[in-house]
């Protein structure tokens, strides 16, 4: 697993981008954002060379601080489910937890 590149500042991104943290759904300039990688996570494009996963943008949009080397898991284990009481920041070594989806 590749260690996450840092992401753009904040007020770039929401300045395109839109998060319902109800539904998980991500827009871009008032579109859906429905491209989907191999393995089943629905991904969003940053810039030319910058991918992510929705679930990561979500994180960020919603808590406002970059998850650095952190992951961005599912807690229901289900790719699809970007809405952010499904989401979870875990170390990448152990997948322990490290923050509650409360801390807003």
């Amino acid at each position: 697993m590749r260690n996450p590149r840092k992401l753009p500042d904040l007020s770039l991104i929401e300045n395109r981008f839109q998060y319902n943290p109800e539904t998980g759904q991500i827009f871009k300039d008032g579109r859906l954002c429905n491209a989907w990688n191999r393995s089943g996570y629905n991904v969003i494009r940053l810039g030319r060379s910058l991918q992510i996963t929705a679930a990561r943008l979500g994180w960020y949009l919603y808590y406002r601080q970059d998850p650095g080397n952190r992951l961005v898991v599912h807690i229901d284990g289900c790719k699809s489910n970007n809405s952010i009481n499904n989401l979870r920041l875990v170390n990448k070594r152990n997948k322990t937890r490290v923050t509650t989806r409360d801390n807003k």
